[in-house]
């Protein structure tokens, strides 16, 4: 399955750099999708080094990485005029800068005599870009997947990212038995057939957003 997914992505990179023309644009939305492809490729070749090392725990780290990164193309492939731009906004202002910002927006708009209820809406439709491309829950929307299945799969992935209580009781249990099995068969086959939705899903998208190149 790993093979099979980097020989495609790797077919998708080739189709893309024949597609794309110059461009005066420093940032054009095919660095972007060029960036979530690589991204995506490396983060397979990572996990198949950890799952030939049996550390299947780890890998499962990275599928939330390889779930990300669908997500914002996904995001990104709404409006890429602009959305990159908000992408990059939500990678440097946390929630609370947000806010700020907001604020400080509806009080310039005030000083500039607009009435206090309609400068905080503006300055919330101004924002609300930036707040959506941080939510992953509001990205989820935008993909099949996501619609599905975001719930299964992001709750549980977010629990081995921050090992929490569950996830290190886990462990725990190999104090006395190192044979415990902390990802069994069925963890197993869920997380490839995750990572088989996710990936064919996103190289899908890639492919049929890719026009074809005029000699």
């Amino acid at each position: 399955m790993l093979d099979r997914f980097q020989k495609e992505l790797a077919r998708l990179v080739g189709r893309l750099r024949l597609f794309h023309a110059p461009s005066p644009n420093e940032m054009h939305y095919h660095h972007m999708v060029f960036s979530a492809l690589v991204r995506m490729q490396e983060t397979l070749r990572a996990i198949q080094l950890l799952l030939e090392q049996e550390l299947w725990y780890q890998a499962l780290s990275l599928l939330r990485v390889l779930y990300e990164i669908h997500l914002n193309f996904c995001f990104d492939w709404m409006q890429p005029e602009t959305n990159y731009r908000y992408l990059a906004a939500a990678a440097v202002f946390d929630n609370k800068e947000v806010s700020r910002q907001k604020e400080v927006m509806s009080n310039d708009l005030v000083s500039k005599g607009v009435a206090r209820d309609i400068a905080v809406d503006q300055a919330g439709a101004a924002w609300k870009p930036v707040a959506l491309a941080s939510n992953v829950s509001e990205k989820a929307k935008l993909s099949k997947i996501g619609i599905m299945h975001h719930r299964d799969i992001y709750e549980f992935l977010s629990q081995i990212t921050h090992q929490n209580f569950e996830v290190a009781s886990l462990h725990a249990n190999r104090f006395n038995d190192e044979d415990f099995l902390i990802i069994d068969d069925s963890v197993r086959k869920t997380y490839l057939r995750f990572m088989d939705l996710i990936v064919s899903e996103f190289a899908f998208c890639v492919d049929q957003d890719i026009g074809v190149a005029i000699a």
